[in-house]
C-alpha cells in the first residue's frame, strides 16, 4: 500500500500522514464492500470517528480522494505486470501480462472501475500521478513487441499502435466479463484474447495481423 506524505494544516507531520493513509485505506475498504458509489466523505468520517471537516483538511473533495485510490490501484496492477515480464521471450511476456491484467480486473472489479473512471483533471497531473501510472502500464508490452519485431518473430508494425490495440482488447475483455454479458466466461474470454492478440503481432498472421 502506497503511503502518502501530504501534511494537513494544523496537524503534526506523522499524525497527518497516518490519518491520510487511514482515510485512503478506509476508502479502499468501502469500494470493495459497496463500490465507488458507496463512498461519501460523511460515511468515511463516521467510520473513522472524525468529523467530515477533518477529512477535508487532507482531501479537498471526494474526487481528489478517489484519484489517490486510482493511483494505488494502478500501482498494484503495475507491480503484477512487472512480475509477468519474461526477459528475452516477447511472446511469453505478452501472454502472461494478458492473463495477469484480466485476472486483476476480475478480482478487483470496483477498484478497477475507480481506476478508469476517476481521472485527474489536466491541470492536476504531476510526475508520478495516476495519469503517469496508466501510461506506464504497458511499457513492457511495447518493448516486447519491439523486441519480437527485431528478432523476426513478430511482423513489422508500429509497436505503439500495436500495444494500444492490445490494451484496448484487455480492457474490453475485463469490461465484458464484469458486465456478465450472456455467454461471457472469463476464463474462456481470457484464452481467446491471448490467442487473438498473439496472432495479431506474429509474423505472417493473416487478417488479424493487418488490424494490429
Amino acid at each position: 500500500m502506497e503511503r502518502v506524505t501530504t501534511q494537513a494544516p494544523g496537524i503534526a507531520g506523522s499524525a497527518a500522514t497516518d490519518l491520510r493513509t487511514k482515510i485512503v485505506d478506509q476508502a479502499l475498504e468501502i469500494i470493495r464492500e459497496k463500490g465507488v458509489d458507496g463512498i461519501t466523505m460523511r460515511i468515511l468520517a463516521r467510520r473513522l470517528g472524525y468529523s467530515p471537516a477533518t477529512l477535508y483538511l487532507h482531501f479537498h473533495s471526494k474526487a481528489e480522494l478517489l484519484q489517490v485510490v486510482a493511483d494505488i490501484g494502478f500501482g498494484q496492477l503495475q507491480e503484477q505486470l512487472d512480475e509477468a515480464l519474461v526477459p528475452g521471450d516477447p511472446e511469453q511476456t505478452l501472454e502472461k501480462t494478458a492473463r495477469v491484467y484480466v485476472a486483476f480486473g476480475l478480482r478487483n472489479p470496483e477498484l478497477y472501475r475507480t481506476m478508469f473512471e476517476w481521472r485527474p483533471s489536466p491541470d492536476s497531473v504531476s510526475p508520478g500521478s495516476e495519469d503517469d501510472a496508466r501510461d506506464r502500464l504497458f511499457v513492457h508490452c511495447r518493448e516486447a513487441i519491439a523486441s519480437g519485431i527485431e528478432q523476426g518473430g513478430f511482423r513489422q508494425q508500429d509497436p505503439s499502435a500495436a500495444v494500444m490495440l492490445y490494451a484496448a482488447a484487455l480492457h474490453g475483455a475485463v469490461h465484458m466479463a464484469q458486465a456478465q454479458h450472456p455467454g461471457t466466461d472469463a476464463a474462456t474470454l481470457g484464452d481467446w484474447l491471448v490467442s487473438d492478440r498473439l496472432a495479431a503481432v506474429r509474423a505472417g498472421a493473416g487478417p488479424a495481423a493487418r488490424c494490429a
